[in-house]
């Protein structure tokens, strides 16, 4: 392979950026929400987490576990999620590459990134996403090595 190849086959692959597996779809609650409130919105929702914002500011997380793990302690539902969100929020960027996601996740021992862009909370990147991009792009290798 000639050097010019090299640069032609290197500037043809591109790497995958959190924008491209991420959620949109991000539900929030206001910070003055109740854990039981918060609870009942991942329940209707179907989802493990919910993103606490004051306004249009990011405060952080509170995902299901943060609300098993108050309960058992005793807490009432009536807490505010404020008291219990993971803060602060460790967030990423659209344009930051998914392979860096994947490392934050596992070294921080998170299952979920907000995505911020500037001030603004665009979508959330879950452990879940990167797993089934990793499958995705692992059953695409083994199609093409064949038997």
């Amino acid at each position: 392979m000639t050097e010019r190849s090299k640069i032609e086959s290197r500037n043809e692959r591109r790497e995958v950026l959190v924008e491209d597996i991420m959620s949109r779809n991000v539900v929030t609650v206001p910070y003055s929400s109740t854990i039981g409130e918060a609870a009942r919105v991942m329940k209707k929702n179907g989802i493990g987490c919910v993103v606490v914002k004051k306004d249009s500011e990011l405060l952080g997380i509170v995902t299901e576990r943060d609300i098993v793990r108050i309960l058992a302690e005793g807490r009432p539902e009536a807490s505010t999620v404020i008291d219990i969100l993971s803060k602060p929020p460790i967030t990423i960027g659209p344009k930051d590459p998914v392979s860096g996601a994947a490392r934050i996740l596992s070294q921080k021992g998170i299952r979920r990134l907000p995505v911020v862009e500037g001030q603004s909370l665009i979508g959330i990147l879950t452990s879940t996403d990167v797993v089934n991009f990793y499958a995705k792009i692992s059953k695409q290798m083994m199609k093409n090595v064949g038997p």
